[in-house]
C-alpha cells in the first residue's frame, strides 16, 4: 500500500509545483508589463520596504530573478540595515522636525516682557538678552514679537518714500557734489574757499 501511495503523493506534489511555477511565470510576465507602464523610479515608504524585505529575504540569492522594483544590491543593503538596527525606535514628531529647535518659552516670555515694559527695539532687546546670558539673534526677537502680536505697526512709519520726496524742499533734492576729484582735493577746495572768504 505504501508503495502505491508514495508515488501518487510524489505525482501530486510535482503537479502542484508545476502549477505554482506556471502561476509564478504568469505573475512575472504581468509584473513586467505593469512595470513598463510605470515611471523609471518608484519611491517606497518604510512599511513597503519592510514588507519587501520580509517576503524577499526567504528566497535568498534567487531573489535576483524576481526583483523588479529595486536593484539586488539595494535590496541586500535594506536587509542589512534592518537586521543591524531592529531595536531602533521610530522618531517622535518633535524629534523629526527639520530646522533649528524652537526658542524656549521662558526666553520668549522674557523678550515679550522687555518689549512691553520698556518699548525697546529688536537690537536693544538682543543686547539685553545677551547681558542675561542668552545668545539669540535679532530675527528671533522679531519673530517672537510678531508672533505675540507686538510687531511693527504701520503707525510706526506713517509716511511712504514718495510722501517724503513730495514734502522735501526742491533745493535739498537738487544739491550735488562735484563728480571729479578725490576726497583730499574736495577738502582742500573747501578749506581754501573758507579761508579766502575770511
Amino acid at each position: 500500500m505504501a508503495a502505491i501511495v508514495h508515488p501518487l503523493l510524489t505525482l501530486l506534489a510535482s503537479l502542484t509545483r508545476q502549477e505554482l511555477a506556471q502561476q509564478v511565470t504568469y505573475l512575472k510576465a504581468e509584473n513586467a508589463i505593469l512595470r513598463s507602464k510605470l515611471p523609471d523610479r518608484i519611491t517606497l515608504n518604510n512599511q513597503e520596504r519592510r514588507r519587501l524585505v520580509h517576503h524577499g529575504k526567504k528566497h535568498g540569492p534567487r531573489i535576483k530573478e524576481l526583483i523588479l522594483i529595486v536593484s539586488y544590491s539595494t535590496f541586500r543593503r535594506r536587509i542589512r540595515t534592518m537586521e543591524e538596527a531592529p531595536t531602533k525606535r521610530p522618531k517622535s514628531k518633535a524629534e523629526g522636525k527639520p530646522g533649528r529647535p524652537r526658542t524656549g518659552v521662558s526666553i520668549a516670555d522674557t523678550i515679550i516682557r522687555f518689549q512691553k515694559e520698556t518699548g525697546l527695539g529688536y537690537t536693544k532687546i538682543v543686547q539685553a538678552m545677551r547681558r542675561l546670558g542668552h545668545r539669540i539673534s535679532r530675527q528671533t526677537v522679531k519673530n517672537i514679537l510678531v508672533e505675540a502680536g507686538l510687531g511693527p505697526d504701520s503707525s510706526d512709519h506713517p509716511h511712504t518714500w514718495s510722501d517724503f520726496l513730495n514734502v522735501t524742499p526742491p533745493q535739498c533734492g537738487s544739491a550735488t557734489l562735484p563728480a571729479s576729484g578725490s576726497r583730499r582735493s574736495k577738502a582742500r577746495s573747501i578749506s581754501t574757499s573758507s579761508s579766502s572768504s575770511t
